[in-house]
């Protein structure tokens, strides 16, 4: 009997012991999503949504929507007129929407959402850059080549670490802190 116990020991051990190395293979071989720190996952997030935006942009330039000077060359747009949600310069609406209702922000200009605020800057003349608040001051010729769209952290929200831009040139740039810019691919 002895030996039948022992047996039956080493049998439940062997089991015991494939059982855990299956376990840990499954374990390591399963995504772990909630792994993934909040920070990555807003960061990735905003610097998908610039590269919509600067889609948009680009598409609301090409039809035109915005062209006070009459010269053929479309001006780019704020997040609203992007959105559709708000009044164009110059008078009407966008009739077909280029970004989803997510990007209708309020009267600041401001889009607020998964965990970063969003905001479009258009030149002025005199080559600086101006939010919604200050639409009159955007430079006709100056918004028919440039744009700029900020990204950074919702203080409310968000858990991103680090500011981001797009401009027309389509690059997005990023910095944490008082590093310097440099391209996120």
């Amino acid at each position: 009997m002895r030996s039948q116990d022992k047996s039956m020991r080493s049998i439940a051990f062997r089991s015991l012991a494939a059982a855990a190395i299956l376990l840990f293979a499954f374990w390591a071989a399963v995504p772990r999503f909630d792994d993934r720190p909040r920070r990555k996952v807003d960061e990735s997030t905003a610097f998908a949504r610039l590269k919509r935006i600067f889609e948009a942009e680009k598409q609301f330039m090409a039809a035109r929507a915005i062209d006070r000077d009459g010269d053929g060359r479309g001006e780019a747009g704020f997040l609203g007129e992007l959105a559709g949600v708000g009044p164009l310069r110059g008078g009407g609406r966008l009739e077909t929407p280029l970004l989803s209702p997510i990007f209708a922000c309020c009267a600041d200009g401001v889009v607020r959402t998964c965990g970063y605020e969003f905001e479009v800057k258009l030149p002025t003349a005199d080559g600086r850059r101006v939010g919604v608040a200050a639409a009159a001051a955007v430079g006709v010729d100056a918004s028919e080549v440039d744009f700029r769209v900020d990204a950074w952290p919702d203080p409310l929200n968000g858990s991103g670490g680090r500011l981001f831009f797009i401009d027309g040139r389509g690059e997005v740039m990023a910095r944490r802190g008082d590093e310097p810019w440099s391209v996120v691919r």
